[in-house]
């Protein structure tokens, strides 16, 4: 949506998730191991939208994990290939073109305590992995 406002744009972005969000969430429960729900926030140091995806808490995978490592790589092509505009056939418009996103996993005897998981602007291919070197 480049041709709103940045305010605008975010604000339509956390729009189109409160509308979609259910149709998202199955998508990616079908896709993601340990998945939980997803939820949608807009980042107060620079208003990007950002999808978050919430896995449980027995999700035995940490930051450095390969298999953290290799859920960037389903998530990036998740949201590249979802359309949300499906109607837009000349220039289509992908959630990856919205939102960026960040994996949680949620703590332990809580709902509402998260521990960070991958932010993929931090991520590192796992040491020591040829597959991911």
């Amino acid at each position: 949506m480049p041709y709103l406002e940045p305010d605008d744009e975010s604000l339509k972005a956390q729009e189109y998730f409160g509308e979609h969000e259910q149709e998202i969430a199955e998508r990616l429960d079908e896709t993601i191991v340990y998945f939980d729900e997803v939820r949608c926030f807009i980042s107060k140091d620079d208003n990007q939208p950002y999808i978050v995806v919430v896995l449980r808490s027995y999700c035995p995978w940490g930051p450095h994990d390969p298999h953290t490592y290799a859920l960037n790589e389903v998530l990036e092509g998740f949201l590249k290939s979802y359309r949300a505009f499906p109607e837009l056939t000349h220039s289509p418009i992908y959630l990856s073109d919205m939102f960026d996103f960040v994996v949680v996993k949620r703590k332990g005897g809580g709902q509402s305590s998260f521990e960070k998981l991958l932010w993929p602007n931090e991520l590192e291919a796992p040491e020591g992995d040829e597959e991911y070197e």
